[in-house]
């Protein structure tokens, strides 16, 4: 158990590095988010190759896990949300197809950025069933003015 603690450490320790990297990159490069945007668009492509100890070499930056490309996939969207670039912000996050709490809510905040709240309504209420014992999901809806009891109904 404590090789696993170990790992999870030395996994989180890499993934902050990355980020931070890929942050700099943005702030000190009028082609930051451009050369992010290929580098995802190259990891989403060979996605397939991605196994337990497998990696893909991407220049400048080296070789992605499967851990590094979900990392690079978060700050890529926050660049794009940040940059006011919201259909781009979403389409990057439908692609990943990942199903999970924090995945539907980034999608709400790229559909309300683009003024289309009904449609943050209507995904919100749709992905109920991945709601938390947090009730992130639920609380949003509520601070949007949807009522999650439909979505149960």
């Amino acid at each position: 158990m404590q090789v696993r603690a170990g790992e999870r450490g030395r996994t989180a320790r890499r993934i902050h590095e990355q980020d931070e990297r890929f942050r700099t990159l943005v702030e000190h490069s009028s082609d930051g988010i451009a050369l992010l945007r290929t580098t995802y668009e190259r990891l989403a492509a060979e996605r397939g190759a991605f196994g337990p100890l497998k990696s893909v070499d991407v220049a400048p930056f080296g070789a992605f896990s499967l851990t590094d490309f979900l990392s690079l996939h978060v700050v890529l969207y926050s660049c794009e949300m940040r940059s006011g670039n919201f259909e781009a912000a979403l389409a990057i996050e439908v692609a990943l197809a990942f199903r999970y709490d924090d995945a539907i809510l980034r999608q709400v905040d790229s559909l309300v950025a683009l003024g289309r709240q009904p449609e943050a309504i209507a995904l919100l209420e749709r992905n109920l069933d991945l709601d938390g014992w947090r009730g992130k999901l639920r609380q949003r809806l509520r601070n949007l003015g949807g009522r999650h009891l439909r979505a149960l109904e």
